[in-house]
């Protein structure tokens, strides 16, 4: 039979991950595209921008422990996709490159393929023999909460908002017709949860044009996009400028970005002086008691703290606490 030649080219392995990294940077890697969409709770996009026109260097070395923790249970949890699913489910280690978008590229964390009478079957049935990317992810904390009614079934809002852009891009990039998050959630007690995500045309175009946009606006022209006001966006920019020396002239704009700091200043200094008068006339009207009720019933308290004496003489202060 005829050969279907694949959407996409072969970039290299992710064996050697400072090579996987250079080989990622004249491209948006899937799990960057929510921060150029700016859904990310973690990565700005102006950090993106850095390391694409490489303004920072991305270290091979550059993983936090989560993520670290993450990658390797990566193969514990294909496992248990394959068992729940009753489906194959190889690991993939490759990094690929989209023929048609060739400023999106993937690299999977596994491939499924649909078996039938399978329960992965049961939610594409449609879609029995043909194989689909795997993403797999943790979460702990309140990021848990955002998987806990995901089920075997199809229903892309049980998918965080900054997922489901990067399975979107794989879909892109491989033209797999479905793929399958499975995730483990932490918090009192672990569980896992796998759903399907269908391709989506729409989506993808959308995804397509906004990202092809953003790459020629910020990094063919190297123009970073604006902060985001975020810490890390912060810790970006001490890395960029960690020295200081001379005079530079600034635009325009900076004149508003003065007046706003000096304003929002202004604001703040307002409203931490309403909190303390607010704060001491509670004082005031509890006076020597413990707790104070509100007349809709809700409790204050003015407790005494004791602190012990270390490098410091040991003293004692009083805390309010607001109801909730």
């Amino acid at each position: 039979g005829r050969v279907t030649e694949q959407p996409y080219d072969v970039v290299c392995t992710t064996e050697d991950r400072e090579a996987w990294l250079a080989a990622r940077r004249p491209m948006l890697g899937a799990s960057e595209i929510a921060s150029v969409l700016g859904l990310s709770p973690w990565c700005p996009a102006i950090e993106v921008w850095a390391k694409k026109t490489s303004k920072v260097e991305e270290a091979k070395d550059e993983i936090s422990e989560s993520m670290d923790l993450g990658l390797r249970l990566e193969p514990f949890l294909l496992g248990e996709l394959q068992d729940r699913s009753g489906c194959p489910v190889e690991r993939s280690n490759v990094l690929l490159r989209s023929k048609l978008y060739p400023h999106l590229g993937a690299t999977q964390d596994g491939r499924v393929t649909v078996r039938a009478h399978s329960a992965l079957a049961v939610s594409v049935p449609m879609l029995v023999g043909q194989e689909g990317t795997v993403e797999v992810k943790t979460a702990g904390g309140g990021f848990s909460d955002q998987w806990m009614q995901a089920g075997n079934y199809r229903d892309v809002a049980l998918v965080p908002a900054w997922y489901l852009p990067q399975v979107d891009c794989q879909l892109a990039v491989t033209g797999a017709p479905f793929a399958v998050f499975a995730a483990l959630l932490g918090g009192r007690a672990f569980s896992f949860r796998w759903t399907v995500v269908e391709r989506n045309e729409a989506r993808i175009a959308e995804l397509a044009e906004r990202t092809a946009a953003w790459w020629e606006a910020h990094v063919v022209r190297d123009v970073p996009p604006d902060p985001d006001g975020s810490e890390a966006a912060a810790d970006l920019l001490a890395r960029m400028y960690p020295d200081s020396k001379g005079i530079i002239s600034l635009p325009e704009a900076s004149i508003e970005d003065v007046a706003i700091m000096q304003a929002t200043k202004l604001e703040i200094d307002a409203m931490e002086k309403r909190r303390a008068m607010a704060k001491q006339r509670l004082a005031l009207a509890i006076g020597n008691a413990e707790v104070g009720e509100l007349p809709d019933g809700r409790r204050v308290t003015y407790q005494t703290i004791q602190r012990k004496g270390y490098a410091v003489e040991p003293s004692s202060y009083r805390q309010l606490r607001l109801p909730r």
